[in-house]
């Protein structure tokens, strides 16, 4: 049987989002990097995935369909939650599901007497000691079992190692971490950059789920955001729109697959017809240029 060739972006179940990055986005930079694409041998086609819907990459795709009359598939991927941050922190707080209020609650009571506590780190962190807890309670959850958590390998340890001590040095840091006594039992490793707050990584110990660490965690981090003046606009939950995201925001972002077929690969000019014409009826909701 043939294997596709592709050529894809970097990404993986750690790629919450894939752009090309221009100081200023130009047209031409695009078609001159097709063009080169071109010259290459041994490829069927070019996969771009996940891309923000608005971003200008994918208009400048489409353009560079319709002029070059190229093969193309634009599918819809994932769909990512995202919050405005434009209430004062008690209008939002007052709006929140009535569940989420209830869990708070809780922890409040239960911390009342030194029991729960949340931290949160934002510049000249002491990473040494926090990250070891975050890749402690991160091995414990539902990630550690499938192998995907940011302890999971020592490359992945070494690389949100390496992206924290960077953040801490730029300003970029925001993670927070849930308590109870001295034991840690939920993260969140956010980062901020210019106007956003992005949940990269987040996760909370099962033994403890009674106490609700990863709503409570979420509770606090929000809180933080709105009321502690980092001049944030948006807190960005990244991934796709899953329940637990979605009791504290109703507003996504769509996300793209991209699709362009080498026009001179007879396995590319397949691949394109099983696309548009036989998976049609099996409901794939194809964007054509």
């Amino acid at each position: 049987m043939a294997t596709a060739r592709v050529i894809e972006t970097m990404a993986n179940y750690h790629s919450n989002r894939v752009d090309l990055i221009f100081a200023e986005f130009r047209y031409e930079v695009l078609a001159t990097l097709w063009q080169y694409l071109l010259t290459l041998e041994g490829w069927d086609f070019l996969r771009l995935y996940p891309v923000p819907a608005d971003s200008p990459t994918v208009a400048g795709l489409c353009r560079l369909v319709v002029h070059q009359g190229l093969r193309a598939a634009f599918l819809e991927d994932q769909t990512s939650p995202y919050l405005t941050i434009q209430d004062e922190w008690n209008e939002y707080a007052r709006r929140l599901p009535s569940q989420i209020k209830r869990k708070v609650r809780k922890a409040e009571r239960l911390g009342s007497d030194g029991n729960l506590k949340t931290e949160i780190f934002t510049r000249d962190a002491d990473l040494d000691a926090i990250l070891p807890q975050m890749f402690e309670v991160a091995e414990k959850g539902w990630a550690g079992q499938a192998g995907t958590a940011i302890s999971s390998t020592a490359q992945l340890r070494g690389f949100y190692t390496d992206l924290a001590q960077v953040a801490n040095e730029q300003g970029w840091l925001f993670m927070g971490l849930l308590k109870a006594g001295e034991q840690a039992i939920a993260y969140e490793y956010n980062l901020r950059y210019e106007q956003t707050a992005y949940n990269l990584k987040l996760g909370f110990d099962p033994a403890v789920a009674h106490h609700n660490p990863g709503t409570v965690l979420r509770y606090a981090v929000l809180s933080d955001v709105f009321q502690n003046g980092y001049r944030l606009s948006e807190f960005d939950f990244l991934g796709n729109a899953e329940s637990y995201k979605l009791m504290w925001t109703q507003q996504t972002r769509p996300h793209l697959k991209i699709y362009l077929y080498h026009p001179r690969s007879a396995y590319g000019r397949l691949l394109h017809l099983i696309q548009s014409r036989l998976l049609e009826p099996l409901k794939v909701r194809l964007r054509r240029t």
